[in-house]
Order: C-alpha cells, then sequence, then structure tokens
C-alpha cells in the first residue's frame, strides 16, 4: 500500500481501512530502510541530498537494533557522514553513552579521537569516565584530544588526572596540552610543584604553554620567572609573557611590572601591526605600571594606534576620574 494511502486512511479512514494501513505499515522492514538510507548518505555527493535523507533517518526513529549501523559511520572520512552519526546517537540517548563507550575502545584510533570530540559537549559522570579512560590510550593523537576534551568539558574535579599525565608523558605536544587544559580548567591542585618543576625550562614550546598556565596558577614572585624566560628565549615569547603577567598583576593588585618588561611592552605596541595583539600588549602594560597606569591611559587615549586607544578607554573607564569619563565621551562619542 502506497504510504501516503497509509497516512490517509490512519487518519481519516474507515476502521476497516486503518486496520489494513496498520498491517501495511507493520510489515515495511525499517531495518532495510535504515541500512539504504545510511548508504545513501555515505555514497551521495549532493550536500542537500544528504541532509535530507538524514532527515528522513530522524523522522523514522530508526529502531535501537540498527545503532551498529550508525556506528559504522564514524570510521568515513566525510565529516558530514561523522556528524550525522552523532545526531543519531543523540536521538537514541538511551544507548548514546553506552555506544560512545564501546567505540571508545574501537581498533580505529580515528573512531577513537571522534568519540572523544563528541563527548566535549557532554559533562555528565558517565562521560567524563570514557574520556579519562582515553588517557591511558596507546596512540597520542587519542590522549592529546582526551586532554584538550577535559579542558572544555570543565570539570574541576579532573584536574587531577591532567596533572597526572603531564607528570607521566613523554610527548612534548601532550605536555603542553596538559598546560593548556588545566589553563582552561582553571584549577590545578598541584600548582606550586609543577611551578617548582618547570621553572628551569628550556624547550620553547614548553616554555610558550607554561607562561600561560603561570597567567593561570602563578604568584607574584613568578613574574621573575617569566620575565626570565622572555629574557632567555626572545621576544617571541612577549605576548604571552605579557598576558600572563598582566593576570598575576590583576589577581594580586598591589605589584608592578619590571622597568624591562614595561620598556619591552612598549616596544613591542609600536612595531606591532596585529590590532588583538597591540590590545592585550597595552592592557597588559597599563595594569603593569601600577600608580602609573592611570596617567599613562590618559596620553594612550589619544593614541593613532585604534586598540590602544580602546584599551585605554576600558582601563580609564574603571580606574579614572569622573573627568577622565568625560575625556572617553569626547573621544569615543559613546555614553559609557
Amino acid at each position: 500500500m502506497d504510504i501516503h494511502i497509509c497516512v490517509d486512511y490512519l487518519c481519516q479512514g474507515t476502521r476497516s481501512e486503518q486496520k489494513d494501513a496498520i498491517e501495511s505499515l507493520l510489515s515495511v522492514d525499517y531495518s532495510k530502510i535504515t541500512e539504504c538510507l545510511i548508504k545513501l548518505i555515505e555514497r551521495e555527493d549532493e550536500q542537500a541530498m544528504k541532509e535530507k535523507c538524514l532527515l528522513l533517518l530522524k523522522v523514522f526513529a530508526f529502531p535501537r537494533t540498527n545503532m551498529f549501523l550508525v556506528e559504522r559511520m564514524y570510521k568515513s572520512e566525510d565529516p558530514f557522514v561523522r556528524n550525522a552519526a552523532i545526531d543519531l546517537m543523540w536521538q537514541a540517548d538511551m544507548d548514546f553513552l553506552s555506544t560512545m563507550s564501546r567505540l571508545s575502545e574501537d581498533p580505529d584510533k580515528d573512531v577513537r579521537k571522534f568519540v572523544i570530540d563528541t563527548l566535549i559537549e557532554h559533562s555528565s559522570k558517565e562521560a567524563v569516565q570514557i574520556v579519562t579512560s582515553c588517557l591511558n590510550d596507546p596512540e597520542k593523537i587519542v590522549r592529546q584530544a582526551a586532554l584538550e576534551a577535559l579542558g572544555q568539558i570543565g570539570i574541576k574535579s579532573t584536574a587531577t588526572f591532567i596533572e597526572d599525565q603531564l607528570d607521566r608523558e613523554t610527548n612534548l605536544m601532550i605536555r603542553c596540552t596538559c598546560f593548556e587544559s588545566l589553563f582552561h580548567l582553571g584549577h590545578s591542585p598541584n600548582s606550586e610543584d609543577i611551578i617548582k618543576k618547570y621553572a628551569n625550562e628550556t624547550n620553547p614550546m614548553i616554555i610558550f604553554s607554561f607562561i600561560r598556565y603561570l597567567g593561570a596558577f602563578g604568584q607574584p614572585n613568578d613574574l621573575a620567572l617569566i620575565e626570565k624566560f622572555l629574557i632567555d628565549k626572545g621576544d617571541f615569547l612577549l605576548q604571552p609573557a605579557a598576558t600572563s603577567a598582566a593576570k598575576i598583576v590583576i589577581r594580586y593588585k598591589t605589584i608592578t611590572l619590571s622597568d624591562l618588561f614595561i620598556e619591552k611592552i612598549q616596544a613591542a605596541i609600536l612595531s606591532q601591526k596585529n590590532e588583538n595583539v597591540i590590545w592585550e600588549l597595552s592592557r597588559a602594560l597599563l595594569f603593569g605600571m601600577g600608580d602609573k597606569g592611570v596617567e599613562h591611559a590618559r596620553h594612550m587615549l589619544k593614541s593613532d594606534i585604534e586598540s590602544s586607544r580602546t584599551a585605554a578607554q576600558e582601563y580609564l573607564s574603571e580606574f579614572g576620574t569622573e573627568e577622565d569619563q568625560k575625556s572617553i565621551q569626547t573621544h569615543f562619542d559613546f555614553d559609557i
């Protein structure tokens, strides 16, 4: 029986017609339809057609017995097909985490990594357990993805797992990822020990991420450490160094940057062309100057560099006088 006739019979047919429609719909092999639609999605080149096939799959609410068909889609090299698999598994949410757990042990490392990428949006205990279990994966690409995911999921209790990984990892990129994840997490219970351990680090790659970590967890005496790295390794570290130093200054309020640090930031502002970098450097400069910050912000408000003026406006909005507020309105032509 034609599907449209079935629908008409179900909605407004006689009792006999309704019974016939139900029998016809029960005879449909939905498993076969699911498999055919998935194959179409995998083979189709036209994006619009792929999207229609996916919509049809979701409308049909495929039986959970066909989850293994969907799992196959995780192995596709086509991002649309892999993302379609996520959509379908979310629809069958009763099976979602158990499916993710099983796929996290798939022989294909790319599938295991994609499972982790999928779970970034989930903060349940079960999802976090699956991600943390991947920290022991033999493939570095999977371990790195797990660390990045923990930083983005944002469960502070996972900081100990990241710190343990930092302690035992030998791969440089993964150790950098540990620092970045702890930075994003905003929590590192053993920060003092970690800072002591890496205070004499010489690898520029590690130092770059470690300086960002210091911005989140460093103390006033660590400003000297940031400055030491900057002097030893060169001005390519200036942006993260200035940003991290400013975070420490803002956190502890009563400290300032050294004259050498301030001079380097001022020189970099004049030679830099990237507006975002200029804004970060200008902001770090003002906060790092202590009592001199307000006066310098007043001078910076007249700068030809737009990002510097924006940083000055933000700074004076918080620390300036009423006269400064009027000056801001003059230069920016809006009410704060």
